[in-house]
């Protein structure tokens, strides 16, 4: 639904979604939070996308290589490269995987 939500442009609707959804005890995943944020990314949301980061990392949903491209983007976006430099060191380590 947050994804088809966020198709049609209805952002704050997914947001709120997203909202209600950990209110009520909903497992979240990785591609929730990614689609959510590429909603704002690509819709000028910049808060949004910071907030959404802060979210998923504090839930332990660990960036994958999709998150860190949707932040370098909104980083490069807003032209803000110090901080994208900053950003990436701080992003969970995570084993590579074998596919």
């Amino acid at each position: 639904m947050v994804h088809g939500l966020c198709k049609e442009g209805k952002l704050e609707e997914a947001n709120d979604l997203l909202s209600i959804m950990e209110e009520k005890g909903c497992a979240l995943d990785l591609i929730t939070y990614n689609t959510l944020m590429l909603g704002f990314l690509q819709n000028n949301g910049t808060t949004k996308v910071v907030e959404l980061l802060h979210k998923m990392v504090e839930r332990n949903i660990m960036p994958d290589a999709s998150t860190t491209s949707i932040v370098i983007d909104l980083l490069v976006k807003d032209e803000k490269y110090c901080e994208c430099l900053n950003l990436l060191p701080s992003f969970p380590k995570q084993k590579p995987t074998r596919g």
